[in-house]
C-alpha cells in the first residue's frame, strides 16, 4: 500500500487543476523513477487503483496516450 501512495504522490505532483495526468508527459518509467519501484510495480499498482483512486481514459491502439485522473472524495 505504501507503494500505492507513492504513486498517487508522484501522479499528483504533475496532475493539472482537475487531477489529470496525460501518460504522454509522464510515463511508467517517469513514475517509477521517481518513486524507487520497477516498471512492473507501477503498473501493478496503476491497475490496482483503476475504478478506486485513479480513473483511467485509454486511447484506441497501442502506443496511444492515455490520461489518468486522480480521484478526490469530496471534490467532485
Amino acid at each position: 500500500r505504501n507503494g500505492a501512495r507513492l504513486v498517487l504522490l508522484a501522479l499528483a505532483d504533475v496532475a493539472d487543476d482537475e487531477g489529470v495526468v496525460v501518460y504522454a508527459d509522464y510515463s511508467i518509467g517517469d513514475i517509477a523513477a521517481k518513486c524507487n519501484l520497477s516498471e512492473r510495480q507501477v503498473s501493478t499498482i496503476l491497475r490496482d487503483l483503476e475504478g478506486g483512486e485513479l480513473a483511467v481514459e485509454r486511447a484506441p491502439g497501442r502506443g496511444n496516450t492515455h490520461q489518468y485522473k486522480i480521484l478526490l472524495p469530496g471534490l467532485e
